[in-house]
């Protein structure tokens, strides 16, 4: 059940998320289909459930090449 104290927060940091990802999109230098590597993705603990699955999914789709793993 949301809370006023979540909409509030949700109010704030939607934007930033979504200026985040404009960004992630809109660069050009990392080409997934050109990784070859093993690899991982670090993401600060309180933006891991919102932005790893899709990230993963999307870098996993691209980079056919290459292993995505998680650290544990």
């Amino acid at each position: 059940m949301p809370t006023p104290y979540s909409d509030n927060l949700y109010l704030r940091v939607y934007p930033i998320l979504e200026k985040l990802i404009i960004a992630i999109e809109e660069d050009t230098q990392l080409v997934p289909a050109e990784l070859i590597e093993n690899f991982h993705i670090e993401v600060n603990p309180h933006v891991l459930p919102w932005i790893t699955p899709e990230l993963y999914r999307q870098l996993a789709e691209q980079s056919l090449k290459s292993t995505l793993g998680r650290l544990r």
